[in-house]
């Protein structure tokens, strides 16, 4: 009797298989991934400070959070008439209601986990090369997008702030992650293979 080596890819889509289940094997996959890299960056840059290029990774993300709110304050004041100043990294309203930007609004680890979202899964790296960057600067908007409705909420109703902040706008970005994997999957990952 011959034994058949099966690649790790194998063996994972005969577990699908065999159970009637491989119509979900890639948003299990997503799923899987997304938790892996969220909970692995968390354990990065709270239990070892972003080792060993946290001053790289610091430098970048107060970047990031500095443009965030730039971007963000230009935004409300074209877009919504807003009188929306700012004082170091405190965006304030005439509300009185005044959002505070530091690194962990810049929206660093949502485009990480992206990036390296899709460098794990499968596809043309040609095709990477510009999808990746792409996929980088819709998560970066959809920060601003986050913000910017965080804002109009801070003018208009700032009790419901702390819940839309905590239950609502921060799901944005795994919904447009999802999304871009979503069509990566679908779209395009799928026609190198034909």
């Amino acid at each position: 009797m011959v034994t058949e080596r099966l690649t790790v890819t194998d063996r994972i889509d005969k577990f699908f298989i065999e159970r009637r289940m491989y119509g979900m094997k890639d948003i299990l996959t997503f799923l899987f991934l997304t938790l892996l890299i969220h909970f692995g960056w968390r354990f990065w840059e709270n239990k070892l400070g972003l080792f060993p290029i946290h001053n790289f990774m610091t430098t970048i993300m107060n970047w990031l959070a500095n443009e965030v709110l730039y971007q963000s304050t230009w935004a409300l004041n074209t877009f919504m008439g807003y009188k929306v100043t700012i004082t170091g990294n405190l965006m304030e309203f005439p509300s009185g209601y005044d959002i505070s930007i530091n690194s962990s609004c810049s929206g660093m680890k949502q485009i990480m986990q992206f990036v390296l979202l899709m460098l794990i899964y499968r596809g043309p790296w040609l095709k990477k090369l510009w999808f990746i960057p792409l996929g980088a600067l819709l998560v970066h908007i959809t920060n601003l997008l986050r913000i910017f409705l965080a804002g109009v909420l801070s003018m208009n109703h700032p009790e419901w702030m702390k819940f839309a902040h905590d239950n609502v706008l921060r799901w944005m970005f795994y919904l447009v992650i999802c999304g871009l994997w979503l069509f990566w999957v679908k779209r395009i990952s799928v026609r190198s293979v034909k």
